[in-house]
């Protein structure tokens, strides 16, 4: 089975969760890790989730930020099925959520999806902006 972990500093990995809950009509499982929001210690709450997941299970793990605590305490556990993902967004997480269970992730997979998520950044201009461009 695949696990989606969602977990960044404060509560981004939350709001993230409840969004996706929302346009998912909450039909998925997906665990949030929401740092530094309480006096539990980070590394304890990630050992106590991934332990509760099947050494079969592919997880991916998108953290909000590269190198950052949140991120830095994930690396360990990483492995050809326990995927790391940094600088996560929402059309990233649908993505990958949304994938179906019998597609088998790997790196180059989960890096053709980054690829696609990042195209979702975009400046929107307004119509004055275009004139002004003219």
């Amino acid at each position: 089975m695949r696990r989606l972990v969602l977990a960044s500093h404060e509560k981004m990995a939350f709001g993230t969760k409840c969004t996706l809950d929302f346009i998912t009509n909450n039909s998925y499982e997906i665990f949030e890790i929401s740092a530094y929001t309480d006096n539990e210690d980070l590394g304890k709450k990630i050992q106590n989730l991934l332990s509760t997941f099947s050494e079969e299970d592919e997880v991916v793990i998108l953290t909000d930020m590269l190198s950052g605590s949140v991120n830095q305490q994930f690396i360990p556990y990483r492995n050809d099925h326990v995927f790391l993902i940094a600088g996560f967004n929402l059309p990233l997480a649908l993505e990958i959520l949304l994938l179906p269970q019998e597609t088998k992730l790997s790196n180059e997979k989960l890096t053709e999806i980054i690829e696609s998520s990042k195209t979702q950044i975009q400046l929107v201009c307004n119509s004055n902006d275009l004139d002004e461009d003219e």
